[in-house]
């Protein structure tokens, strides 16, 4: 069975599994969850975090989550432009 077969046939169980994962600092879950090419977007900078950066920051405590509300999850972060720079 492939990573991602259990996702892909149950999204909503995968969310539940990853974000009860985040809260328990759950590196092996986490492990066992994520795809191979996996990677977070920080929505407020735009910086990328890959896997294996992102499972040792969880793993090790430095990236730790006190809540998570699953339904602002799963509506994202509304992308607002930046407004425009008068020309000078």
């Amino acid at each position: 069975m492939r990573r991602l077969d259990t996702a892909q046939a149950d999204p909503l169980s995968a969310d539940d599994q990853f974000f009860a994962a985040l809260l328990g600092v759950n590196r092996d879950a986490l492990d066992r969850l994520l795809a191979p090419d996996f990677l977070l977007i920080d929505v407020m900078t735009g910086s990328e975090i890959p896997r294996a950066p992102f499972l040792d920051l969880v793993g090790s405590g430095q990236l730790v989550f006190d809540a998570i509300d699953p339904a602002v999850a799963a509506q994202g972060t509304p992308i607002t432009p930046p407004p425009e720079t008068p020309a000078a």
